[in-house]
């Protein structure tokens, strides 16, 4: 049995731009970089709109257009033309836009004031010229409700105000992954351009994901859009019943290894019944029934086509239609209709979906971006906080001889069809500050015939996957873990750099497994001294420890001293990952961890010295030490004083590659 449907309906036909507010002739740049202003009166004062590229595509989006057969094809994705930003002056304010060949298309918003206004080509006028109104005072089509309780007359116009609410509410955002379709009269109503049908859909994406941020707490990332670029495509009919119902079965049996917590199905169709919209009801991460349409391209108001495609996913974010609640706006069974906005979520509708989007155990509660330096010892399982997408992926312990603890991170495939690879993505990871960073990580292969390969990418600041790492295996299981350290290049410092771990072999028996894996700054870490040295036959502050040389694993020249000793006493230096001050012999002990590694026995020279030059290629054993490592060094050396032995300060040292 399928999920409830519901549906928004209209009786007028397609709406071009209204004559409303001002024109304006803008200066909008055709081939936008960096941070871009363009300046324009909204109400009659001038402002400027600050904006900055924005994608909400996942960090392994993948753009399909379809063969004349019908069949997809994954083709490179153009540069996202969506934008972010605010109005100069104004700290309550954000605007989403688009800038394409076509011009600028954008909604600026005035939380402080409660006010929207609209942005986009006046329709029969020069290229230049732009239509500038508040949203409040363009008109919607008339609607009536599509669902079986009869029809209902709305009346014309958005005329309520918006609602309260007037910034984002925080943090706790549930991420949704998202893909988008395009039939092939959406690809047609964008003139045949395969880009350009990308530009639309995101476009309006871009302004449903900041209605969904705001007011209930949900965020989008699109992770696959297909573009249907031939008329031979599995949608052939005007019935949006019919329609969704082919959506839902096509996609169920080829697109089966594109991750989605919902689908949704841009149509350029006129829906026979004047249904301009339809959708199953709480099917948020449903695989099989998570989906839903828009006739997107009923209304060329870029306000009414958000308004649709954020009323058709709130429905499968479980919203039922609020007709008759005195705080309806985008969830009314009209578009347009009740309180005559379509901008926002009343606050029923709004506190309906948070609460279905947190009982979602498929979104991901997004965390902060990463800051330096970030480790995974895997312990814990499947850091979600650390790893924000992954398919196929899972804390495993069947690895041989794990580095820590217990567990790695297994990774295989479904088949042998390249797009059923396992996948690991981080969150973003601060690095625009670091001038050097570094990856490391441990690795082992298990059933991985000869050129099954682990690949290690990351997102750099032009939105491509660099390669740092690939490991091919030699066909021979490994029985321990092989340590793994990569520079981070130039382009992949900044501040929403990710990295992506994936397969590239045939089945769930080809295993890599992962683990300890660190990003770190490469500037040479610190040396400290901390804890307290108990008074010595020689000293009454004790033995104290000085570091020299370089923390570089690779200079491997480190020295450390420890001064102030007995002459001619013999003593153990001692190391070990955590710090403790407890009470031992007559002074402290203050290493400690899972282990507390041992160096050979060494004497003190008549001056009191006592000397560890610590050799990477000869550590105790069961021990390793990484870039990023911490480790405390102390030495426990025997004395005259009542216990007979006694313990220095301690040194805790930073390493880098």
């Amino acid at each position: 049995m399928l999920p409830i449907l519901s549906s928004l309906a209209l009786l007028a036909a397609p709406q071009a731009v209204p004559p409303v507010g001002s024109l304006q002739q803008l200066d909008v740049p055709t081939a936008a970089t960096g941070t871009v202003t363009i300046a324009v009166e909204l109400d009659g004062e001038f402002a400027q709109l600050v904006l900055e590229r924005h994608s909400l595509r996942a960090a392994d989006f993948k753009l399909f257009a379809t063969r004349p057969d019908g069949t997809p094809v994954e083709m490179p994705a153009p540069i996202p033309n969506t934008w972010r930003g605010y109005i100069e002056g104004r700290t309550d304010s954000l605007v989403t836009a688009s800038i394409t060949s076509e011009g600028l298309s954008a909604i600026a918003s005035d939380y402080g004031s409660e006010v929207e206004w609209q942005i986009q080509p006046a329709e029969g006028f020069d290229a230049d010229v732009y239509s500038v109104a508040r949203l409040t005072e363009i008109d919607s089509p008339t609607g009536i409700c599509g669902v079986p309780n009869g029809p209902l007359t709305i009346t014309p116009g958005l005329n309520g105000q918006p609602g309260t609410s007037s910034s984002f509410l925080g943090t706790g955002l549930q991420l949704t992954e998202i893909a988008l379709d395009a039939d092939f009269e959406m690809f047609q109503r964008n003139g045949n351009s395969v880009s350009a049908t990308v530009d639309d859909l995101e476009r309006v994406m871009n302004r449903v994901d900041t209605i969904y941020t705001r007011d209930v707490d949900v965020t989008f990332q699109i992770t696959a859009l297909v573009v249907r670029s031939s008329s031979n495509d599995p949608y052939s009919t005007n019935d949006a019943g019919t329609v969704l119902d082919q959506f839902r079965n096509h996609w169920n049996a080829n697109f089966v290894g594109v991750r989605k917590d919902t689908a949704h199905l841009f149509t350029g169709r006129s829906m026979n019944g004047s249904v301009i919209g339809l959708a199953y009801v709480g099917v948020i991460c449903n695989s099989s029934t998570g989906y839903g349409l828009s006739e997107s391209r009923f209304t060329n108001n870029i306000g009414a086509r958000t308004g649709l495609t954020a009323h058709e996913i709130g429905h499968n974010f479980n919203a039922s239609h609020c007709d008759g609640n005195g705080d309806c706006r985008i969830m009314c069974s009209g578009l347009g209709g009740c309180q005559g906005d379509v901008t926002r979520f009343g606050n029923p509708s709004a506190n309906g979906i948070r609460n279905y989007a947190i009982s979602r155990n498929c979104l991901l509660d997004l965390s902060p971006a990463l800051a330096l330096p970030v480790f995974d010892d895997v312990e814990g399982g499947l850091n979600r906080d650390i790893w924000i997408s992954q398919q196929g992926v899972s804390a495993s312990t069947a690895a041989v001889g794990e580095p820590s603890g217990t567990q790695s991170l297994e990774m295989d495939a479904l088949n042998a069809s390249p797009e059923l690879d396992d996948v690991l993505i981080s969150n973003y990871i601060l690095l625009g500050s670091v001038p050097q960073a570094f990856v490391s990580f441990e690795s082992q292969h298990r059933g991985v015939p000869i050129g099954g390969q682990l690949v290690l990418e990351i997102y750099d600041s032009s939105r491509d996957w660099i390669e740092l790492a690939r490991l091919s295996s030699d066909g021979i299981d490994q029985n321990t873990f092989e340590s793994t350290t990569v520079m981070v290049p130039a382009a992949g410092l900044h501040d929403k750099a990710q990295l992506r771990f994936r397969t590239e072999v045939n089945g769930t028996s080809e295993n890599w497994f992962i683990d300890d894996i660190r990003v770190a700054d490469m500037g040479c870490g610190s040396i400290t001294n901390y804890c307290v040295a108990g008074p010595n036959s020689v000293s009454a502050l004790g033995g104290t420890l000085q570091g020299f040389g370089s923390t570089s694993i690779a200079a491997n020249d480190l020295l450390i001293v420890g001064f102030s000793l007995p002459p001619s006493s013999f003593g153990i230096w001692l190391y070990a990952e955590n710090q403790i001050q407890n009470p031992l012999g007559d002074g402290f002990l203050c290493v400690s961890g899972q282990q507390i590694f041992r160096v050979s026995i060494a004497q003190t020279n008549l001056f009191g010295e006592n000397s560890l030059a610590l050799d990477q290629n000869n550590l105790a054993a069961g021990s390793v030490i990484n870039p990023g490592d911490t480790f405390n060094f102390q030495v426990w050396y025997r004395d005259t004083t009542s216990a007979g032995y006694n313990l220095s300060d301690a040194l805790s040292v930073v390493f880098c590659p």
